[in-house]
């Protein structure tokens, strides 16, 4: 899982809705041929951020079970800016073999709403 980063600028002040989502998965992989089995469910937590570093406002994190979040924020334009990008904020290994999961098509969507 690659973790996605970038900048949101505009010149119109307004309120800005950033949407998070992503398709979680989990299987298992094999070792020198031996097959591996996995015991119990993975799960990561990963949210998104955007604004000034220091001062971010974060989305709600997703996961296997919510696969979508958004926040909003008041945006003052002006062609201020703004970081915008994901983080991992938790994860849970399964249990015994050897294991990969993660989320997949992670993205962001920002709109703007000029006032």
């Amino acid at each position: 899982m690659s973790h996605l980063s970038g900048n949101f600028s505009h010149a119109s002040a307004g309120r800005l809705t950033v949407t998070l989502s992503g398709t979680f998965f989990q299987g298992t992989a094999r070792d020198a041929g031996f097959p591996s089995t996995v015991n119990g469910e993975g799960n990561v937590l990963v949210r998104a951020f955007i604004g000034v570093s220091g001062s971010y406002h974060y989305t709600e994190p997703i996961d296997r079970f919510a696969p979508t979040a958004t926040t909003e924020v008041d945006y003052p334009g002006g062609n201020v800016v703004w970081n915008l990008g994901t983080e991992e904020i938790a994860h849970v290994n399964p249990s015994g073999g050897i294991w990969n999961y993660g989320i997949k098509n992670l993205t962001i969507n920002a709109k703007l709403v000029k006032k």
